[in-house]
């Protein structure tokens, strides 16, 4: 299940043109964007499961740059399923925070995005 949500979520990045990988990114092209995914230990009455994808967005660029990115996540991800074979993901944009980094050049921007997924819907 992590898998089919962490792939899908990946493919709609794709779709938007944010360049993104899971965890750790090795390229040298800025703005990117890297994510993490936590899932909750709460299975609810209708089958469904909760989690959390944490976005990291970077750029030494300007600070517009990740703004643009975080509102196109916003747009995209507000209520947003997607099906996978006979499961269900839903998206939905959260909030976003700046984050220092320590260094003057280099810029993040934090973003959240709540998930919930059903097997077999």
């Amino acid at each position: 299940m992590e898998i089919e949500l962490l792939t899908a979520f990946k493919e709609a990045l794709d779709s938007l043109g944010i360049e993104a990988s899971f965890r750790t990114y090795a390229g040298k092209k800025y703005p990117y964007m890297t994510y993490e995914y936590t899932e909750t230990n709460t299975t609810h009455e209708d089958g469904s499961t909760d989690g959390d994808l944490l976005c990291e967005i970077w750029t030494r660029g300007t600070f517009a740059e990740l703004i643009g990115i975080k509102e196109k996540l916003k747009d995209y991800f507000k209520q947003k399923n997607i099906k996978v074979g006979n499961n269900v993901y839903h998206f939905d944009y959260a909030s976003s925070t700046p984050e220092d980094t320590g260094d003057s050049e280099l810029k993040k921007l934090q973003v959240s995005i709540t998930t919930k997924y059903w097997r077999g819907a």
